[in-house]
C-alpha cells in the first residue's frame, strides 16, 4: 500500500529538538523541522537561502577538527568560541580578541575527539559545557578579554542512590 506523508508548508517553529521526534501532539511538531540547513525559517512560515559567509581568520590548528560556538551576551554583544584540541579562543566584532597583541586563550581538557559530543547552556555571561568524561564545567566572560574555566560544583542533588550493580 502506499504511504502518505501530509504537506509541510510552514517552517515557522524552526528547527525543533531531536528530543521533539514524534511528538505529534505539539502544536509546533507540524511547523516545524529537525534539521534546517543553510536556509532561514521566516516568521510568515517559507525558508530562504541564508547569505554566505565571510572569512575571518585561520583556525589555530587547521589539522584538527574545531567547532564554534556562538555566546551571545545581548543585542549588541555577541562572541565566537572556537573549540579545538585543549583550547578555547574567542572572536568578537568579527576579528579575534587580543591582549597584548596575543590572542585571548584559554586552555581545557577537551581534546579533538571529544569536541563535536560537547553540549552547551547558556545563561548571560555563563556557558555550562558538559562531556561525558569530564565534570561540567562554567565557562565565565568578566570582560572581553578576561574568561575562566572552572569545574560545577553542585550544591544539591542527585537525590536517588547510586545503582552499583549492572543491572540497570
Amino acid at each position: 500500500m502506499a504511504r502518505s506523508y501530509p504537506m509541510q508548508n510552514s517552517f515557522n517553529a524552526g528547527e525543533l529538538s531531536p528530543r521533539l521526534v514524534g511528538r505529534t501532539d505539539i502544536s509546533k511538531y507540524n511547523s516545524g523541522a529537525l534539521k534546517i540547513q543553510n536556509l532561514i525559517a521566516q516568521a510568515q512560515g517559507g525558508v530562504k537561502h541564508r547569505s554566505g559567509t565571510r572569512f575571518v581568520q585561520e583556525v589555530k590548528d587547521s589539522d584538527n577538527k574545531s567547532k564554534l560556538v556562538p555566546f551571545i551576551v545581548s543585542t549588541v554583544q555577541a562572541y565566537i568560541l572556537e573549540f579545538s584540541n585543549n583550547l578555547i579562543r574567542f572572536y568578537k566584532d568579527e576579528g579575534i580578541i587580543t591582549s597584548g597583541g596575543n590572542p585571548v586563550e584559554l586552555v581545557t581538557t577537551y581534546t579533538t575527539a571529544q569536541i563535536p559530543e560537547l553540549t552547551f547552556a547558556q545563561t548571560v555571561d555563563a556557558l555550562y559545557i558538559c562531556h561525558t568524561a569530564h565534570a561540567t564545567a562554567k565557562l565565565t566572560r568578566t570582560s572581553d578579554t578576561a574568561w575562566t574555566l572552572a569545574d560545577v560544583d553542585f550544591q544539591d542533588g542527585p537525590y536517588l542512590a547510586e545503582n552499583l550493580t549492572t543491572t540497570t
